[in-house]
């Protein structure tokens, strides 16, 4: 099978002829521009081949809409510091106003996608990665407490900027579509981990923004929804519209593959890697062995290798060509679908 072909038999629900593999990073010193981001990420393609590509723009895209200034380290190595934060004061929510996807940091990024799906030429699926409206909102502050406080103390405010950042990603993400891309890929970030936010919270700030949008790209070719950190929600998302589910089944009070299987059986698995501690640690070897053990968890028919986050800068290459090759030499024909 070519890479179109595996990606749509696992999104089908089908085995196909091996497990398809995937894993992304940041080049922060290549984010800067359109063209710099588009060719970053088609390098890295080409090198390792995967099976699905996620785009990694610069994580501050989403909130320089509304006037973020970003000051970049020009350092493979070090990600970007945001030196100006568009809300400091109760009343700067106000200015958080619906935007058109022409916005120059939204624009930026679709000419990204337009030169990818060019160079691609339909060989592989791309995905665009687009953060929560909450976690939008979360990014316009200089801490999280700013957000939960505000959440508590003028909660209309809050919700009247998550409504127009909402409206704003909903015209954007159908741009994105119109890229060529098969989807998104949705992160909710730090927000939807008990450690930060109460499950109650998130269903009245997270969830009815979080299903406008999902529900805008449900003609997508397929979207991943991307659950954050430790001590997840994840029982809150089973009634989202999504086909693939990306989240670190290793991290502290969040549960395994088969768990999650269970609690999403229609939908496809990605991740298994630790992409903070194993994958910059362990031996190719130690690593084989972990996504060996993936099979023994979820279908065969249900999985794509992948790690739990995006991985750092850093990562050994040898640790990634060795999952490459796993994934290039364990044929499907060798196990058992569950």
């Amino acid at each position: 099978m070519n890479h179109i072909k595996r990606i749509d038999t696992i999104v089908g629900g089908e085995k196909p002829d091996r497990i398809p593999v995937s894993f992304w990073r940041h080049f922060f010193h290549l984010e800067t521009t359109a063209s710099g981001l588009a060719q970053a990420m088609l390098d890295f393609q080409r090198k390792y081949d995967w099976d699905l590509m996620k785009v990694n723009p610069r994580a501050s895209y989403h909130i320089e809409v509304w006037g973020a200034e970003v000051e970049y380290s020009g350092d493979e190595y070090r990600k970007p510091r945001i030196v100006r934060y568009p809300v400091n004061l109760s009343s700067d929510w106000n200015n958080i106003v619906a935007m058109n996807a022409d916005a120059p940091a939204l624009a930026e990024q679709l000419q990204v996608l337009e030169q990818i799906s060019q160079e691609l030429n339909g060989s592989v699926y791309f995905l665009q990665t687009v953060f929560s409206p909450l976690s939008i909102a979360g990014d316009l502050v200089s801490k999280p407490e700013v957000l939960i406080n505000n959440m508590e103390t003028i909660p209309s405010k809050v919700h009247q900027a998550l409504r127009n950042i909402t409206d704003t990603f909903i015209e954007y993400c159908k741009a994105i579509l119109k890229t060529g891309a098969a989807g998104i890929f949705f992160a909710t970030t730090e927000w939807a981990t008990k450690d930060n936010l109460s499950e109650e919270k998130y269903l009245e700030f997270g969830k009815p923004y979080d299903l406008e949008i999902l529900n805008a790209v449900s003609d997508a070719k397929f979207n991943v929804l991307h659950v954050c950190k430790s001590n997840n929600m994840l029982p809150l998302f089973t009634d989202y519209p999504f086909q693939i589910l990306s989240y670190a089944d290793k991290d502290p009070g969040n549960i395994g593959f088969d768990k999650a299987h269970e609690l999403f059986p229609g939908k496809v698995i990605m991740g298994g890697i630790g992409a903070k501690d194993m994958l910059q640690h362990a031996s190719p070897e130690e690593l084989r062995k972990e996504a060996g053990e993936k099979l023994g968890q979820i279908p065969t028919s249900r999985l794509i290798l992948g790690p739990s986050c995006s991985i750092p800068p850093e990562t050994p290459e040898k640790n990634l060509k060795a999952l490459r090759e796993w994934a290039e030499s364990y044929k499907l024909t060798k196990f058992h679908t569950n």
